[in-house]
């Protein structure tokens, strides 16, 4: 089972845990909120750091671009550049947010895996463009999605599976059904 967590925004009120878990961790973007200090950095990455997770995945969103993260070995960051990588058996692809605003339309490429993405999609959720695609991308890519950015937690398609964890929240990925179920 893939856990997938986004829009912690440590640094805003209210505490947050990781949920337990001892397979693979997706953090999509936003671990912490861009207007706090270097502190909340150093939190964010002990946070993870800590985790019960044996693997880490962290995705970059528009408010981490605000901060200079010293992540510990172990976890592993993706870059701000379209890439596919493969996670837990499941082919899977994945573009960190570069800057915020990033109005890059990103190229959604066809295959049968798990994308991740943090996303304003066509924008009607968000204030302000976010790594924008089309849904219809999404839905003809043949992958499941599973996003990031937006705080309420909304699914766009149920079949395959294209939605936003929601803040301080997330899903599980199931690797061989490619099921997704929210996390409680």
């Amino acid at each position: 089972m893939i856990t997938i967590i986004s829009d912690i925004h440590l640094g805003l009120p209210g505490s947050y845990e990781l949920p337990e878990g001892d397979g693979t961790l997706v953090v999509l973007g936003d671990i912490v909120d861009r207007n706090v200090g270097t502190e909340w950095a150093r939190k964010g990455e002990k946070l993870l750091a800590e985790s019960s997770f044996e693997t880490i995945h962290f995705i970059p969103g528009n408010h981490d671009v605000h901060h200079d993260f010293k992540w510990p070995e172990g976890i592993i960051v993706h870059g701000t550049e379209p890439h596919f990588f493969e996670i837990d058996g499941v082919q899977a692809w994945t573009c960190g947010v570069a800057t915020d605003p990033d109005p890059r339309e990103i190229k959604i490429p066809s295959f049968n895996g798990l994308g991740l993405l943090h996303t304003s999609v066509h924008g009607e959720f968000s204030r302000k463009p976010c790594l924008p695609c089309k849904l219809e991308d999404l839905q003809e890519s043949g992958a499941t999605w599973v996003l990031g950015h937006v705080h309420k937690p909304v699914t766009l398609s149920a079949e395959p599976f294209i939605g936003w964890t929601g803040m301080r929240a997330g899903v599980h990925y199931d690797p061989t059904t490619s099921a997704v179920s929210r996390t409680s």
